[in-house]
């Protein structure tokens, strides 16, 4: 699912040329998700919704915001910055969410 979120983001984030949703990569991103779905369909009965809900919901958001961000620093720094220092450029950048989350 990771990986299809950040598809989706290619058409917003680059509108200068006329880039496609890559169908491919969503297809095979649903037959992933769609086998965990079914491997966890069984202990559904077992788990209260709201635990459901406290794990999708940061899941989800981080899936869209790790690739919201690393496609958007690689906008900003002109591909000048290898992975790791892309990474590390976000992780800094995050810091201050982190000390209001824990302060």
């Amino acid at each position: 699912m990771l990986g299809s979120s950040g598809s989706f983001l290619v058409p917003i984030l680059d509108k200068s040329k006329q880039q496609r949703i890559p169908i491919q990569a969503i297809f095979i991103s649903l037959i992933i998700l769609a086998g965990v779905f079914l491997t966890q369909v069984e202990h559904a009965n077992a788990v209260p919704i709201t635990s459901v809900l406290l794990c999708i919901l940061p899941l989800l958001l981080s899936a869209i915001a790790y690739p919201l961000g690393n496609r958007k620093m690689m906008q900003v720094v002109n591909s000048e910055l290898n992975t790791f220092q892309r990474i590390l450029g976000m992780t800094i950048a995050s810091m201050p969410f982190w000390l209001i989350n824990n302060g």
